[in-house]
């Protein structure tokens, strides 16, 4: 009875919404489970090469950029909230240089060395990088790394070291181009300065951290009780100052050792720097000098309230907004009223309130130099090398 009512036309033309509802179903169930379990792409994985088109400004980077990390498979991904994630193509220092050594972090743990993405647009960085002078390979910060959010910074003549937002500390090197290491920290870190090789740090609890790049990086206390650091460009010797108020100058070959030296009488020293010529120079409105090699503070007939070190001279900043010359390059006649400035060996930058850049020194071929910065820029790095940073 049941075979003769299946085939009847009428009976079977009510079956076939049924069989269409069914496939329907069962390849949408099929398109579903395609989409959700597409595995995501890299990080800017639209491209295969960095676009070296310009930065913030009319200077182009260089060729070099474009070939960071090339041929090396991404080691280093940044997630949606900012934390960094080493997947299972790690690459160690080994791989990267030939060494058989690892790079040691804070805590005394071997760290990975991170390989960036090959896919960065340098147009959409964070951080602006500007070659003042050609720069070597690997010398500038690795194309992702100028997409982070920079809280401190410190160029060396073979790489840097900068201290994130998030608070990670993160180095690279010309020894290993395109990579980058992450420092353990094992204290918040409240300052970053250094000398043209390496780094110093002050954490919260008043410790000093020499923090260096070159071939095995280091990292290690060589000081407690520090009140505060500054910058210098005497290779080997870092300025210091105690919980007490006196300042140190460390030799960091030997960070048992240093010279011990009592402040200007009856100044409060917050700005300080040491001169590649052995002198130590002391902005507090009046502006101090001393000279290592034969004692004594002499008061300068100038004032000053900012000083960066400048090879053996310095620059000085005073409370009117100008900048001026003391044993380095003057400054052009025409500078306008400063914000922001810096100076290295043979080398100097100011940025005046409209983020306009100049700068000047012996060393580069043009003798002075203008650059427009990111109407967002309120941080200014430069290095040794003649690298310029800004953020």
């Amino acid at each position: 009875v049941l075979f003769p009512v299946m085939a009847n036309h009428r009976n079977q033309t009510s079956v076939y919404p049924l069989i269409s509802g069914l496939f329907i179903g069962a390849l949408c169930v099929a398109l579903w489970m395609k989409f959700t379990h597409q595995p995501s792409g890299d990080l800017n994985s639209q491209s295969s090469s960095v676009n070296t088109g310009k930065a913030s400004g009319s200077d182009h980077l260089n060729d070099s950029v474009g070939q960071v990390g090339a041929g090396m498979p991404t080691a280093f991904q940044l997630s949606n909230d900012n934390t960094q994630q080493v997947n299972n193509s790690k690459i160690s220092a080994s791989d990267a240089s030939g060494s058989s050594s690892l790079s040691h972090a804070m805590d005394g743990s071997a760290s990975q060395l991170a390989a960036p993405s090959i896919a960065a647009d340098l147009d959409g960085s964070f951080v602006q990088a500007y070659e003042l002078l050609p720069q070597a390979e690997g010398q500038l910060p690795p194309a992702e790394l100028l997409k982070q959010t920079w809280n401190y910074g410190h160029l060396t003549d073979s790489g840097g070291i900068v201290l994130l937002k998030s608070g990670q500390l993160m180095t690279w090197d010309v020894s290993v181009p395109g990579f980058w290491l992450e420092m353990k920290v094992t204290s918040k870190l409240l300052k970053l300065k250094g000398t043209p090789q390496e780094a110093i740090a002050l954490d919260q609890q008043n410790q000093v951290w020499r923090i260096a790049t070159r071939g095995e990086s280091i990292s290690e206390i060589i000081r407690n009780d520090c009140h505060d650091i500054f910058s210098s460009s005497h290779a080997g010797k870092a300025l210091i100052k105690t919980a007490v108020g006196e300042l140190v100058v460390l030799d960091l070959n030997r960070p048992s050792s240093g010279k011990l030296i009592p402040a200007p009488p009856g100044v409060n020293v917050s700005e300080a720097v040491l001169t590649a010529s052995t002198s130590v120079w002391v902005a507090a409105g009046q502006l101090w000098r001393l000279d290592l090699r034969y004692g004594g503070w002499q008061q300068q007939p100038t004032r000053g309230d900012e000083v960066s070190p400048m090879g053996d001279g310095a620059i000085i900043f005073n409370e009117e907004g100008y900048l001026y010359s003391v044993g380095g390059a003057d400054p052009p006649p025409d500078l306008p009223a400063t914000r922001l400035f810096a100076a290295t060996n043979g080398i100097a930058v100011s940025m005046d309130h409209d983020r306009n850049a100049t700068v000047w020194g012996s060393r580069l071929p043009e003798g002075v130099r203008k650059i427009k910065l990111s109407p967002t820029t309120n941080n200014i790095l430069l290095g040794p090398s003649g690298l310029l940073l800004a953020w």
